[in-house]
């Protein structure tokens, strides 16, 4: 934080000029579009008042090239089909170097379809995993660090742990009433277990979005049936 700030004077100091011409630029990124926003949101933070831009995910123009790169080193009865190369793509996050991964596991001495059921389980296992792993953090919660995730995944940038709303949210969940200090409790515990971030005081955002497309395919749709109950 104090680098930021330091950056953040420089940048000042040396764009305060009579020509009005911007001398330095400063760009920062990173795969967590809630704590970026957290820079630029708050008056206290570095970079209160700039602009945070969400960069597109690549597409099947990736895919596609890629599979070309790959298939000239195949043989011409062995080559991937770009259709189940962008699916597999999908299912691993549009993340490159997760494709790479899966691809170059395969044994690719087999026939061009156990090419393409190799691609296809080679993805859906990595995204069973990773979801199986997010599934076994969730349960292993307790009732009331459940409700503290489930308000942070459902407000995002928004959220506040301590107002109306927030409570309310964890009561709806819970079955009862719950204080401040017990939400306090469960967010340092979500800390703890590397699922929640803090950028300052009473700030929160989630250490991995990637959390948020596993609990709308898996979870959000079961709250209404979800047993409540705190693990031992």
């Amino acid at each position: 934080m104090d680098a930021m700030f330091a950056l953040k004077a420089a940048r000042d100091h040396l764009n305060q000029s009579l020509d009005g011409k911007q001398k330095l630029y400063l760009v920062f990124t990173g795969s967590n579009q809630d704590k970026l926003s957290r820079l630029v949101l708050k008056k206290a933070q570095p970079f209160y008042g700039c602009q945070v831009s969400r960069f597109p995910l690549l597409e099947d123009g990736y895919s596609d090239a890629y599979t070309d790169y790959i298939n000239k080193k195949l043989s011409e009865n062995n080559q991937f089909n770009k259709l189940v190369v962008w699916s597999a793509f999908k299912l691993v996050g549009q993340r490159p170097e997760m494709l790479r991964g899966i691809i170059g596991d395969l044994a690719l001495d087999g026939g061009a379809d156990a090419l393409q059921d190799a691609l296809n389980a080679g993805a859906h296992a990595f995204q069973e995993r990773i979801w199986g792993e997010m599934e076994s953090e969730f349960n292993a919660l307790t009732t009331i660090q459940r409700a503290v995730l489930i308000r942070i995944i459902e407000a995002g940038k928004d959220y506040e742990p301590f107002n109306d709303a927030s409570l309310r949210a964890y009561q709806a969940y819970v079955g009862k009433k719950v204080n401040t200090s017990e939400a306090q409790g469960a967010l340092a515990a979500l800390r703890e277990k590397n699922l929640v971030w803090q950028a300052a005081y009473g700030d929160y955002a989630l250490e991995d979005e990637s959390i948020v497309a596993w609990f709308n395919s898996q979870v959000k749709s079961k709250l209404s049936t979800m047993p409540i109950s705190t693990p031992p």
